[in-house]
């Protein structure tokens, strides 16, 4: 029983940490406030999730659900994170191509993992998958 509410606090810390770290980026004006949500964000999941969003986005494709789940993040978190390289690669679309890049990939394969794991098809996650497909011109 105690491993069972400690895995749901996991999951409940988790998910506030990427749902404030999302709100803000979602709520984000022009482009140089984008630079305060992204160090705010690193320092918020650093401090409380002991996760480096910076080494993330260094990481090849394959080596980014392995750190997660070594991190112990919960997959039913997955998603929002990978909301927040979509926004966030985003806006940096069209101004700083090559970081926009890193965002979108790294929000791309976190997405492509929740596939992997749930198995359940949704249209909307299609339409963001393809939408970040156009920004990258995959």
């Amino acid at each position: 029983m105690q491993q069972r509410d400690f895995i749901k606090d996991q999951i409940e810390q988790a998910g506030r940490v990427v749902s404030n770290v999302l709100a803000r980026a979602i709520g984000i004006g022009p482009v140089p406030d984008i630079n305060i949500v992204i160090i705010h964000a690193q320092k918020q999941f650093k401090e409380e999730l002991d996760i480096d969003l910076d080494l993330l986005l260094k990481l090849k494709p394959e080596e980014i659900p392995e750190y997660l789940e070594s991190k112990q993040f919960p997959i039913e978190q997955y998603e929002k994170l990978a909301e927040y390289f979509a926004e966030i690669g985003t806006r940096f679309h069209g101004l700083e191509d090559s970081i926009a890049s890193k965002y979108l990939k790294t929000a791309l394969t976190i997405m492509e993992r929740v596939d992997d794991f749930t198995q359940v098809f949704s249209m909307e996650k299609l339409a963001k998958k393809n939408r970040i497909k156009e920004l990258l011109e995959i």
